[in-house]
C-alpha cells in the first residue's frame, strides 16, 4: 500500500469516527428528549406532547437510516482495513448500544403516548 492509499484509508477512518461521534451525540440529544417524566397535565399539554412525540418519531426514523448505513460503512471499512477493525468494531459497537437504548425508551413512550391518546379521546368527548 502506497502512501496515498494509507492517507486515504486515514481518512476514511477518520470521517466514520466522526459521523459515529456525531450519531451517538444526535441519539444523546434524542435519549434526552424521550427522558423526560412530563405526560400531560390537561388536554391542552397532552395536545403538545403528542405533538412533539410525532416529531421525535420522525427523528428516530431518520436516525435509524444513519445507524443502518453506519453499521454499513463498519463492515466495508473492517474489510478494507484490517488493522483497524478493532478500533472500527468498538465505536459500532458503541453506536449500537447507545440506540438499543434509545429504541427501548422510545417503546416505552409509544405505550405512553398511546394511553395519553385515549385520555385526550375521552377527555375531548367530555369537553366537546
Amino acid at each position: 500500500m502506497n502512501r496515498q492509499e494509507k492517507l486515504f484509508g486515514a481518512h476514511e477512518i477518520q470521517r466514520f469516527n466522526r459521523d459515529a461521534d456525531e450519531t451517538v451525540a444526535w441519539i444523546t440529544e434524542k435519549d434526552v428528549v424521550l427522558s423526560s417524566d412530563d405526560f400531560g397535565r390537561d388536554l391542552a399539554s397532552v395536545q403538545t406532547l403528542q405533538r412533539k412525540h410525532e416529531g421525535v418519531e420522525r427523528d428516530l426514523a431518520a436516525l435509524e437510516d444513519k445507524v443502518m448505513t453506519l453499521g454499513q460503512e463498519a463492515a466495508r471499512l473492517c474489510g478494507i482495513h484490517p488493522d483497524h477493525a478493532d478500533q472500527i468494531k468498538a465505536k459500532h459497537q458503541e453506536i449500537e448500544n447507545n440506540w438499543e437504548r434509545l429504541t427501548g425508551k422510545a417503546k416505552v413512550i409509544y405505550t405512553c403516548a398511546k394511553v395519553l391518546q385515549c385520555d385526550y379521546t375521552i377527555l375531548s368527548l367530555i369537553i366537546f
